[in-house]
């Protein structure tokens, strides 16, 4: 059975798993040579012993965002890749994530906000705005201001509300993603 060229996006994500399949089957340089932008790759944070709810107030709502990005995350089931690329051929600018519907990439969670964040793709960077999220945005567990742009590396973790995603170049991908895998599913393992 042969690989497919591409995977065509949604903005809504793609599953992980098969995503992992394709970018295995291509290898680090292939890989690499087929999708020039970086992702976002969803993770599952286990429930603390904090009240996610977001709390009654600002202040307890920033406390659970807060604890949520002190906590560890893993891939999982539910997991969704996201190109980090716009919806629409020739469109300019920064790309948007967020919950509404037309962002180019969309996260279907009440804590995120509407247009949650923008990322710049300049060169071989790439920087994150929170142009004012209700929620905040997380990186690497600590909070960004709000319309300062903060610069990404490839295996980081951004954080938008409750929402956490390993952010990945495309160069680097699949020896970021290993880190988060079980030992016997990361790349170049060996299969009994």
């Amino acid at each position: 059975m042969s690989t497919p060229a591409r995977v065509e996006f949604r903005p809504t994500g793609v599953p992980f798993a098969g995503f992992l399949a394709h970018a295995m089957a291509l290898g680090p340089e292939r890989f690499a040579a087929t999708y020039a932008h970086p992702f976002l790759v969803g993770l599952e944070i286990p429930a603390g012993d904090a009240d996610d709810s977001g709390g009654d107030t600002y202040s307890e709502s920033m406390d659970a965002m807060t604890d949520a990005a002190d906590r560890p995350a893993r891939l999982g089931a539910s997991s969704r890749v996201f190109a980090l690329r716009h919806r629409r051929q020739g469109e300019a600018g920064g790309l948007t994530v967020g919950r509404g519907r037309d962002n180019d990439c969309v996260v279907a969670d009440p804590k995120v906000s509407k247009v949650h964040v923008v990322l710049r793709v300049e060169g071989g960077s790439v920087s994150v705005t929170d142009p004012g999220s209700h929620n905040g945005t997380f990186v690497d567990g600590e909070r960004i201001l709000t319309v300062t742009p903060t610069p990404l590396r490839s295996g980081c973790r951004l954080q938008l509300g409750a929402r956490a995603f390993l952010f990945l170049s495309a160069r680097r991908f699949l020896q970021d993603i290993a880190r988060f895998l079980p030992p016997d599913a990361a790349p170049g393992a060996r299969r009994r």
